[in-house]
């Protein structure tokens, strides 16, 4: 909880650590694209060329390419650097998913989100062919939508924050729960709501007067 947010309230829900994690764990090992046509690799320093290859935010792999398994990870994060501007809305949709769950955003904001991580990689490539890899074309990429898929089943199987009483714990109905105005606030901008209760004030005194 900030400084900013009333000590008086809580959030309850699902905690943001717990999302948080499987959220970065699967973002690191799910694949989130296929450049599958005369995609340009770097292997230790050479070039090599491959019909296929899949990253995700920490590696990269070509079956194409001979490499035994236990030498793959040395040889393949090499690529990270090609792969970091299609990944970028990748690592905004864990961002906006965690402010979901701590309540400052909305879940349809992070859903916008995790659409473009999809898209916009698709349309730079498209739009920068032979420039991210200079050694050779890029035709096409495939997104693997599995991270995407993984925020959207946490957001609608598991509750996002709900604002509760001042009571520790008690889950209330937000909806009847208007912030009050500073005193000063009603003092200069008195609303037409506040007129009226003071109009029906003295004549709910005078009823009551009357039948004592």
């Amino acid at each position: 909880m900030t400084g900013e947010e009333d000590p008086d309230l809580e959030l309850y829900g699902t905690s943001p650590g717990v999302i948080a994690f499987f959220m970065i764990l699967i973002s690191l090992i799910a694949p989130i694209g296929i450049i599958p046509f005369n995609a340009w690799v770097v292997l230790g320093g050479g070039i090599g060329y491959s019909n296929l290859m899949i990253y995700s935010l920490i590696w990269s792999y070509s079956p194409d390419l001979y490499i035994p398994f236990a030498l793959m990870p040395i040889f393949t994060l090499s690529n990270i650097w090609l792969t970091i501007p299609l990944t970028i809305l990748n690592l905004a949709y864990i961002r906006q998913i965690i402010h979901h769950y701590r309540g400052k955003c909305t879940r349809y904001s992070a859903i916008w989100i995790g659409i473009l991580s999809i898209t916009i990689p698709t349309l730079i490539v498209l739009a920068t062919t032979g420039i991210l890899f200079p050694s050779g074309p890029l035709i096409f990429i495939g997104p693997i939508p599995i991270q995407f898929i993984v925020g959207l089943i946490f957001m609608f199987k598991y509750p996002g924050p709900e604002m509760t009483s001042p009571w520790r714990g008690d889950l209330v109905d937000r909806h009847w729960w208007i912030p009050k105005r500073p005193d000063w606030w009603i003092r200069m901008f008195p609303s037409s709501k506040d007129d009226e209760k003071k109009e029906l004030e003295p004549e709910f005194k005078n009823e009551c007067f009357e039948t004592e």
